[in-house]
């Protein structure tokens, strides 16, 4: 049997509470916002689909979606980086061959760039995941006790219960992009709570502004440690540099040796063919000319015994040479990205306390 939402209201006002929001899903109302007469303190009452309490449309109603997240990581950082890869990582132009039909296939991949369509309720996930990322954290505040926490911005709203968050898109894009937390409290929970829950969620509303200030200060300090360490910076560049002129001078170093055996063995086979030319008949000779021909067979093998071990350290330098490449790239990059997003949250930091 369906609730009314009026008596729901009545309840709330006898208990110091007065609506302010309602969050309308599939027609019911799933959330409501309400301030504290008493405290000034604003929290939320969450109402499982259970109960079913109607609302239409109207003023101070939000219609909002539930949206599946499970294929979403809120680990996975934004890159949305200073650049774009491609202006970092600029084409290599490749010199077309007389193959007409390679060059046609090579010009047809330029084209193959798919479009990425972004529906309404994928827009701007990055404010999605740092709900969640900061619910996770939040979370701890309240564990033990029976109340939740929802924090709400722009178009999502998101209800941590059971260390599990349910996420919502908001139809119509709130006016301020300020970011809300709530406490929030079951709709079962009132009851048996009422007479205690004003004084309770106002303590925890108050005890989670004092964890954000202190952390606030802890995160500032441990950034701040981390930017002073920027010098080092150059240094592992250096380091690496070298590491990598180490590993080009001795493949230089193998090569030059290549180049060497390569002489020596052109030298081997002049000669063998020299001799192979040479006329020559009877037994004796002929035994002659085989231990010769053996001699210059295992001068060859030798060389090319010598080159296949030095190739194979070739080999092994230059795939160090070239994963520390690959690794340094990503490292720094990626490094590169997070750091600017540092700063571009610092900016906004001072945007917010002006």
């Amino acid at each position: 049997m369906p609730l009314s939402l009026s008596k729901l209201a009545s309840f709330l006002f006898k208990k110091d509470f007065i609506p302010r929001k309602y969050f309308r899903y599939e027609g019911n109302c799933i959330f409501l916002e309400m301030v504290s007469l008493s405290s000034g303190v604003t929290t939320m009452l969450y109402i499982p689909s259970r109960f079913v309490i109607p609302l239409s449309p109207g003023e101070n109603v939000i219609e909002v979606e539930l949206i599946d997240t499970e294929d979403m990581d809120p680990n996975a950082y934004d890159r949305n980086p200073l650049s774009n890869p491609e202006d970092t990582y600029q084409p290599i132009d490749v010199i077309p061959s007389n193959d007409h039909g390679n060059t046609e296939e090579m010009l047809q991949l330029k084209y193959k760039k798919a479009i990425e369509l972004k529906s309404g309720k994928t827009r701007n996930t990055n404010v999605l995941k740092e709900i969640i990322r900061q619910l996770n954290r939040l979370q701890y505040c309240v564990q033990g006790l029976p109340y939740d926490i929802t924090i709400y911005q722009n178009n999502y709203l998101v209800y941590m219960r059971n260390q599990e968050p349910d996420c919502y898109v908001i139809k119509e894009k709130l006016p301020s992009r300020a970011r809300h937390l709530r406490v929030t409290t079951p709709l079962q929970l009132i009851y048996e709570r009422a007479n205690t829950m004003d004084h309770e969620t106002s303590q925890v509303v108050i005890g989670i502004q004092k964890i954000l200030d202190k952390n606030m200060r802890s995160h500032a300090k441990f950034l701040d440690q981390l930017i002073t360490r920027k010098g080092n910076l150059l240094n592992f560049a250096s380091l690496m540099n070298r590491k990598k002129m180490e590993y080009d001078q001795l493949i230089s170093k193998y090569k030059s040796l290549l180049e060497k055996l390569d002489l020596q063995e052109k030298g081997i086979k002049l000669q063998r063919k020299k001799f192979a030319d040479l006329g020559g008949s009877g037994f004796d000779s002929e035994l002659n000319r085989s231990q010769v021909r053996a001699g210059f067979e295992r001068k060859l093998q030798h060389c090319l015994a010598v080159k296949q071990k030095i190739i194979d350290k070739m080999i092994v330098i230059q795939s160090a040479s070239e994963s520390l490449s690959l690794q340094a790239d990503k490292i720094l990059y990626d490094n590169s990205i997070m750091m600017d997003k540092i700063f571009k949250n610092f900016s906004k930091l001072i945007e917010l306390s002006k």
